[in-house]
């Protein structure tokens, strides 16, 4: 299920850059980074 989590937030990932929590970078297109700031 994560993969289908992140290839949705891909496509509002500048959308949801300024208010999701999670930040998404892409490196070389082959790896994807997710970082989870927890409180």
């Amino acid at each position: 299920m994560a993969f289908i989590f992140i290839l949705f937030d891909i496509q509002f990932y500048s959308l949801r850059l300024n208010t999701s929590h999670i930040c998404l970078e892409f490196i070389t297109g082959s790896t994807i980074k997710i970082e989870l700031p927890g409180t």
